[in-house]
């Protein structure tokens, strides 16, 4: 289990176009897919949001296995 801070949150959600919530047809990709990209990370950790993610298109909360 890794804790994502605030910081690289803030760098994942600029990978961010749209969410499940507000474009649910083009949602593809596992938040935390992006995380593992953020953070190098490409093992079977699993990541745990220190705060919530927000969508930078809707500002709909996001989590670890929210599609985007």
């Amino acid at each position: 289990m890794i804790t994502v801070d605030t910081e690289v949150i803030r760098q994942a959600e600029k990978e961010v176009e749209s969410c499940e919530h507000c474009h649910p047809d083009d949602a593809g990709m596992l938040f935390d897919w992006i995380l593992r990209d953020v953070t190098g990370k490409h093992g079977p950790e699993e990541f745990m949001l220190s705060e919530p993610a927000r969508c930078p298109s809707c500002k709909h909360e996001i989590t670890e296995k929210n599609a985007c």
